[in-house]
Parts: structure tokens; C-alpha cells; sequence
């Protein structure tokens, strides 16, 4: 038998397929060329727009942290339980 959390995540995913699609593609409409110093300023505005989306989701202490190069997007989900994985992106 599936497990029932994954079951609900492949159900919701179905349901919401569209919506997701539609986020998916205006993350990739960012020019965001991280190693061409001429983007960035479109590479700040996607790390910005990623920000919003972990915000919007409910992930918490969402930040930008400014770095010598690019800046890194930082936010936390602490509430899956002492034996969950820990994901890094």
C-alpha cells in the first residue's frame, strides 16, 4: 500500500498542475545568468521572486542573504519531525 502522505501530495499536484505550470514558467522567464554580470539585476529579481514564492507557501525566517557574488535565498520548514530528511536547495 502507498503511503498515504504521497498519495495526497500526487493528488494535490494533479489537481493543482496548471497553477504549478504557470509559477514554473515565470520563474524561467528570469534572465538570470549567474555568472554574466550583465544580468544581475534580473538575477536579484528571481532570487526576490523566489523569496515571495517560499514566503506565499508558508516557509519561515525567508531571506535574502547578500553574499560578495550572488545572493542566496534562504528560508526554513522545521516542522516535518526529528527523523525527516533535511533538504538543502
Amino acid at each position: 500500500m502507498e503511503n498515504t502522505g504521497i498519495q495526497n501530495a500526487l493528488k494535490h499536484a494533479r489537481q493543482n498542475r496548471g497553477r504549478h505550470l504557470d509559477g514554473f514558467k515565470e520563474l524561467l522567464r528570469f534572465p538570470s545568468v549567474s555568472l554574466d554580470a550583465a544580468f544581475q539585476s534580473e538575477l536579484r529579481d528571481c532570487a526576490e521572486w523566489i523569496l515571495g514564492e517560499m514566503t506565499r507557501i508558508g516557509l519561515r525566517n525567508c531571506r535574502l542573504l547578500p553574499t560578495a557574488g550572488n545572493p542566496i535565498v534562504y528560508a526554513e520548514f522545521l516542522d516535518a519531525g526529528e527523523d525527516a530528511p533535511t533538504v538543502l536547495l
